[in-house]
């Protein structure tokens, strides 16, 4: 086997790995309802006030292109409509931890309809996004 050779087959591989891993999105009702028993959570400092905490919640979500719904102090829920998503998210802060719940869908090209899935790469992003805002920030 050539070098050429053998650089595609690794770059065909790598292609492949990707494709598979995808947005490591959960597929299905019992998905939805395991994820939210046990959702991804985000851990703020002591000393933190609502108020900073919903504008990181707020700014997570704005700054990945969600469209904020609703927002209250301890509560920011958001919308985002893509790549056959229906996503809902909801960012509830309790005591010093942010709870990332998802109430999703997703549209089956192959049963024509949607169903309940779990963005989870977008949620890890967004949990991504408020651990370094709440890092860099002093409230």
């Amino acid at each position: 086997m050539t070098m050429k050779h053998a650089t595609l087959l690794s770059l065909l591989g790598l292609f492949c790995l990707l494709i598979a891993s995808g947005c490591n999105t959960l597929r299905g009702k019992s998905s939805v309802e395991d994820y939210n028993a046990d959702p991804l959570t985000v851990q703020a400092p002591n000393g933190v006030t609502d108020t900073a905490v919903q504008d990181v919640m707020y700014r997570a979500l704005t700054g990945r292109q969600w469209k904020i719904i609703e927002s209250s102090p301890n509560k920011v829920v958001g919308t985002l409509d893509h790549r056959g998503f229906k996503a809902k998210v909801t960012l509830v802060h309790e005591g010093n931890q942010i709870k990332i719940f998802s109430d999703s869908t997703y549209y089956s090209t192959k049963r024509k309809g949607y169903y309940p899935a779990v963005p989870y790469g977008w949620l890890e992003n967004l949990q991504k996004d408020m651990n370094n805002m709440l890092a860099r920030s002093t409230y």
